[in-house]
């Protein structure tokens, strides 16, 4: 009655042949070209977002309101508003508001910020075009792929220094 039977997952002496093995294929220079990819992606992002401040740091300071609200609101909820009883829960709720103003007046002055822009602007540029360094060397030591990646950093390159041409055409000043 009694088989011997192996049970299924098991069996450890069990070698696993050579060819299911799978290893990451990717170089490291394949590796790099896309971490810089998503950096120097982030970078332009950021210094498309610093060009047109004005209309980000709208959306930037509703987004703000609606989430000071919601961490004001969610102890007032959770606690039945029993918390409003309390001298420390108030004068917190206080700070934070005045956090929230300080923030929206910052937004008001937004020429004041407006001559650090080149520091965003160029180091944009250089991270593009280091990119595109990076991903055409890939391109001519694996003799296949990378063209996506050229193509990409070739258009963060020129949404880059194009920011940065509408900078200087603009007086030196973010679009306000």
């Amino acid at each position: 009655m009694e088989e011997n039977k192996e049970k299924i997952g098991f069996n450890s002496d069990v070698d696993i042949p050579k060819e299911k093995r799978k290893y990451d294929k990717r170089t490291k220079i394949r590796k790099h070209t896309t971490r810089l990819m998503v950096l120097s992606t982030l970078v332009v992002l950021g210094s498309f977002s610093y060009m047109f401040a004005k209309v980000f740091s709208i959306l930037f300071i509703i987004f703000l309101f609606f989430l000071i609200v919601t961490i004001i609101f969610l102890p007032i909820i959770f606690t039945l508003g029993l918390v409003l009883v309390s001298n420390e829960f108030r004068g917190w709720v206080q700070d934070v508001w005045k956090t929230f103003e300080y923030i929206e007046d910052l937004g008001q002055n937004l020429d004041k910020i407006s001559p650090m822009y080149i520091y965003v602007g160029y180091a944009s540029i250089g991270i593009a075009l280091f990119t595109l360094m990076i991903a055409i060397i890939g391109r001519i030591r694996e003799k296949k792929g990378y063209i996506g990646s050229i193509i990409y950093t070739v258009i963060l390159a020129i949404i880059s220094i194009a920011l940065m041409i509408l900078y200087v055409i603009n007086g030196n000043s973010i679009l306000i």
